[in-house]
């Protein structure tokens, strides 16, 4: 990838995720991360202590959901465990950093 090519790419990323701060952008690729392999917990996300508070993350996560861009799913043997997967929202944000990965890289 050359410099015009990252410069593009950088440019383009800040107007996708425009509207999110940096900890709600961080909530959203971790729950991407997860969502191949295991289901991600809310109890989880709350853990991520490098992205502040339990009761910031909290805030952030009903948010997130508030905006369409995450689910909450209780578990059915155990109500109060929430699970906690992209919407179609959430993984159109990630679809389109792939496409302008994949536009500036042509450049």
């Amino acid at each position: 990838m050359t410099y015009k090519s990252y410069s593009c790419f950088i440019s383009g990323k800040e107007k996708i995720w425009r509207g999110l701060s940096n900890r709600e952008q961080q909530i959203l690729e971790s729950v991407l991360m997860h969502s191949a392999s295991t289901h991600q917990r809310v109890s989880d996300l709350l853990k991520l202590r490098q992205l502040g508070s339990q009761a910031t993350l909290h805030t952030a996560l009903m948010k997130l959901k508030k905006a369409h861009f995450l689910n909450l799913t209780a578990d059915t043997l155990d109500g109060r465990v929430k699970f906690v997967s992209l919407t179609p929202k959430g993984a159109a944000l990630f679809k389109s950093l792939d496409k302008l990965i994949v536009f500036c890289a042509r450049k």
